[in-house]
């Protein structure tokens, strides 16, 4: 168990204590409790996540885990201790221990800037002459990114913790990304008259209402099908 953990005592029996505290999932809010052990030698058990909805909604099926202990606590024992964990869990102690194994949502979006901002920062090319459709690129205070190509930003970030569609419904929901008719999350646009699938998405102005890019090599006409 870590050290640093604070720990209050939810109960006691045999010389047994339980121990509890509050974690918070920084990217959902969503609350657990941290529930513990220390037995009579002082030495204290690794702690077992269980879920506010799980303890809450369910009887003392969440805490049958307990009873392999030598104190021998009996389904009043849970009960009393299902009782403890509600109320830590209402309550909300002011020491609530920040966790998450996924990072918010503005830090997705911070990393989709930078992201974009990169590949915009490629210059449009030719090659041979012929006219090679961009991987992202930006019109009308947009960035369009392929759809190909978005995956790239996900396997670059798998820290994150987000899936490629998990990342697509939190723009979309928030108003940052555009869709198509008839399309849940991409456009068919035309590059240079290369029907080509991709994500638009809003990116911020800065304080002259401008975009941030570099100048490109060459124009392009977008035509949305």
């Amino acid at each position: 168990m870590n050290d640093d953990i604070n720990y209050c005592i939810l109960y006691e029996k045999n010389q047994h204590q339980i121990l509890g505290r509050v974690e918070r999932d920084k990217a959902t809010l969503r609350l657990s409790a941290l529930v513990a052990v220390q037995i009579p030698d002082g030495r204290v058990s690794d702690s077992v996540v269980i879920q506010k909805s799980k303890i809450m909604n369910h009887g003392i099926g969440a805490l049958d885990w307990l009873k392999g202990y030598a104190a021998t606590f009996c389904d009043e024992d849970l009960k009393i201790i299902k009782r403890e964990i509600e109320s830590l869990l209402t309550k909300l102690p002011e020491d609530i221990l920040e966790t998450s194994d996924k990072v918010t949502k503005d830090e997705v979006f911070e990393k989709l800037q930078e992201f974009l901002k990169n590949r915009i920062n490629e210059l449009i090319k030719t090659e041979g002459g012929t006219f090679i459709v961009p991987d992202c690129f930006t019109k009308e205070n947009k960035v369009y990114v392929r759809t190909t190509s978005f995956s790239s930003f996900i396997s670059e970030n798998r820290e994150m913790g987000w899936s490629r569609i998990e990342v697509l419904k939190m723009l979309k929901r928030n108003g940052i990304l555009e869709n198509g008719k008839g399309r849940t999350y991409d456009k068919k646009v035309k590059v240079n008259g290369i029907p080509t699938n991709y994500y638009v998405i809003r990116i911020p102005l800065d304080e002259n209402g401008n975009v941030i890019i570099d100048d490109a090599d060459e124009s392009i006409n977008i035509n949305e099908l």
